[in-house]
C-alpha cells in the first residue's frame, strides 16, 4: 500500500501518531509526480517530489518543507513508502539537507522508504532535497 504519513512528536517521548494528507499524483516522463501541502495551526509540510513506484529502478528527487508555525519547539516528521516492481538489493543512495535535522532513505524487499525528521524552534523551518 502506498501512503504518506506524518508522525507529529514534542521533544520526548516520540509521537506514534500519524496524519495522513491528499497529495495530487499524475504520470510524468514514465515516473509518477506527487504535490501536496498539509496545514495545521502547529506544521506546515509541503512535498514536491517524482518517483519510480512500481518500476524495476528507484527514482525518488524532490523537494520537501517541515515548517514550525506554532509558537513552541516542536519535532516534526514526515514519511512516504512505495513499492517497486523489483527488490532491492545494495544501491547507491544519496540524500541531502539543508537547515537542521535529518532525512533517511532506506530498502527492504521491494519497498523504498523515506524519512525526514526535524526538531524545529517556533517560526522555524526545515529544507530537505531528496534524491536518487
Amino acid at each position: 500500500m502506498i501512503w504518506l504519513a506524518v508522525s507529529i512528536a514534542l521533544m520526548t517521548p516520540q509521537c506514534d501518531q500519524f496524519i495522513p494528507f491528499d497529495v495530487d499524483r499524475e504520470a510524468f516522463g514514465g515516473l509518477t509526480y506527487t504535490k501536496g501541502t498539509l496545514l495545521t495551526p502547529t506544521r506546515l509540510i509541503e512535498c514536491d517530489y517524482v518517483d519510480s513506484r512500481g518500476r524495476s529502478f528507484l527514482v525518488d528527487n524532490g523537494r520537501l518543507v517541515l515548517h514550525n508555525p506554532s509558537g513552541e519547539r516542536r519535532r516534526i516528521r514526515y514519511e512516504h513508502h512505495f513499492d517497486l516492481a523489483t527488490e532491492l538489493e545494495s544501491m547507491k543512495c544519496w540524500l541531502t539537507s539543508t537547515g537542521r535535522g535529518s532525512i533517511v532513505g532506506c530498502g527492504e524487499d521491494r519497498q523504498w522508504t523515506l524519512v525526514a525528521e526535524a526538531t524545529l524552534d517556533p517560526l522555524g523551518d526545515q529544507n530537505a532535497h531528496m534524491g536518487r
